[in-house]
Formats: C-alpha cells, sequence, structure tokens
C-alpha cells in the first residue's frame, strides 16, 4: 500500500502507484489486505497507472478501480 488517506468521520481511501502501462488483479493485493483488516471504513481502492482507461475490479466482493495517472496530471492546479 502506497498512500492511505483518511476523510473526516474515519473513512479511508487506499491507493497503490504503478509503473506499469498494464494492470491485472495482482495489483490490487495490497488493497485487498487493506480491506480485509479495515473492514467499511474502506470507502475506495485505487491503483493509478500508466495506462490510458478507466478499469473496474471486482476481488473479494469489493469494487476497486485501476485509474489512469495521467488524470491526476492533467487537473487544473490553484494558488491559494
Amino acid at each position: 500500500m502506497d498512500i492511505v488517506l483518511e476523510r473526516s468521520g474515519g473513512k479511508l481511501i487506499g491507493i497503490e502507484i504503478k509503473a506499469s502501462a498494464s494492470v491485472g488483479e495482482a495489483d490490487f493485493r495490497g488493497l485487498v489486505q487493506l480491506a480485509a483488516f479495515v473492514g467499511d471504513r474502506l470507502e475506495a481502492g485505487l491503483v493509478f497507472y500508466s495506462g490510458e482507461q478507466v478499469l473496474p475490479f471486482r476481488m473479494e466482493g469489493r469494487q476497486f478501480f485501476a485509474v489512469p495517472i495521467s488524470l491526476l496530471l492533467a487537473l487544473p492546479c490553484h494558488s491559494v
């Protein structure tokens, strides 16, 4: 697990970051383990990768997503 974000109310978002242009079930292993450990506190599980499509992965009864890292890089930045 690369990053775990905690939202208000204690909900968690697990994030894995992969350099690969493709993803498979093995890339979600850490998220599955996190889900088993924290239960319903896990709100979302994401694998950022260098591919081009958002891909759903259903594992252990949970929905996860592979998300292109380019989507993060395309977000507008706002100065404070």
